[in-house]
């Protein structure tokens, strides 16, 4: 990219593509004239890559207190300076990258320097001056792919979280179609932020150790977890009309759609508050053991015995149980008697 006419010298003042001023994304820069970066300012290496500066017309130049970041996947070993005319690093300036330079390189005092000094036409003058050889490697490149079964959310709704050394990025929203980060050998973890409405598996290669250049592929998959519905509430109340009995000498059954008792079911009736049951939603059957001497009504959610209960709902049953007067049986029993002597004397 030609960044003659952005400017004619300062790095720290370049804008790329709408960027913050002095950003570099990876990539070849250069210019027609001189380059360098002004006293006490910087400029941003901007993830992994390779990086060259070159000038085709002039020196470069860097001020004093000046400094060159590298962020997140950057590495002094990716990155090079070609000027035309001699270098000069300013004092307790902080550099990075490998210099080529034919006309002599003058590194300041005190400066910190990770790269290398080529000057092949020239020569290398240092002032009490710290420059470290990088160490080289090549980054692992992952790739986490984001995979949502069920439920309204999709990848996007979750986020990414990335755990290692130089970690390109190390929050992002998951995709179906993957991510790709960069990050340097060593440990490295992959895990996401908890959602409770689902269940989450992270692939094996989801951690571990990445060696240099190496290519993984995370896959995270989360399975929607079906809301599951609340209990109803059934009361089943005994109430007795005359007679000698009292409602616990009534079992009570409550039977679902198979008419099959449910759990606690036959039970002793009680009077109010009754007995309790706690059912999933469905039909329901309401009954008891047959008593000759009580007639059997029902009243409440359950006119004929029968209830439906939806999920949460809270309903009462109400058994009723009134006694047969003994003397309306004795009279009965009369009437079967005579139609039976009535019958005899045809005989």
């Amino acid at each position: 990219m030609d960044i003659s006419s952005l400017t004619p010298a300062s790095l720290n003042g370049v804008i790329i593509a709408g960027g913050a001023p002095g950003v570099f994304p990876p990539g070849c820069y250069f210019s027609s004239g001189a380059i360098g970066i002004d006293a006490s300012t910087n400029i941003h290496l901007a993830g992994a890559g390779t990086y060259i500066f070159k000038s085709t017309g002039g020196a470069l130049t860097t001020g004093a207190n000046s400094q060159v970041v590298l962020d997140p996947g950057a590495s002094a070993c990716d990155v090079f300076w070609a000027p035309v005319g001699a270098t000069t690093l300013g004092a307790t300036s902080l550099f990075e990258g490998t210099v080529i330079d034919a006309a002599g390189i003058s590194v300041g005092d005190t400066v910190n320097w990770t790269g290398r000094a080529l000057a092949f036409g020239g020569t290398v003058d240092t002032d009490h001056d710290t420059i470290t050889v990088p160490t080289c490697v090549t980054p692992a490149t992952l790739h986490i792919i984001k995979h949502v079964n069920g439920g309204p959310e999709v990848a996007a709704d979750f986020t990414m979280t990335v755990t290692g050394t130089n970690v390109s990025s190390s929050s992002f929203p998951g995709s179906e179609a993957s991510t790709t980060i960069t990050l340097d050998p060593g440990a490295y973890s992959v895990n996401e932020v908890t959602d409770t409405n689902y269940t989450k598996t992270l692939g094996l290669s989801c951690s571990g150790t990445a060696t240099s250049g190496q290519d993984i592929t995370c896959l995270i998959t989360n399975d929607y977890i079906t809301p599951t519905a609340p209990p109803a509430t059934l009361h089943i109340i005994k109430f007795v009309v005359g007679g000698t009995l009292g409602p616990s000498r009534f079992m009570v059954h409550v039977k679902d759609a198979s008419d099959t008792d449910v759990s606690n079911s036959p039970l002793a009736g009680a009077a109010t508050p009754g007995t309790l049951y706690s059912l999933p939603r469905g039909n329901y059957t309401v009954s008891e053991d047959a008593n000759t001497s009580y007639t059997q009504t029902f009243d409440g959610f359950c006119p004929d015995g029968n209830v439906s209960l939806s999920a949460g709902q809270d309903l009462t049953c109400t058994v009723i149980n009134t006694n047969i007067p003994l003397l309306t049986a004795r009279c009965r029993r009369q009437l079967v008697l005579a139609v039976l002597l009535l019958a005899l004397s045809y005989l």
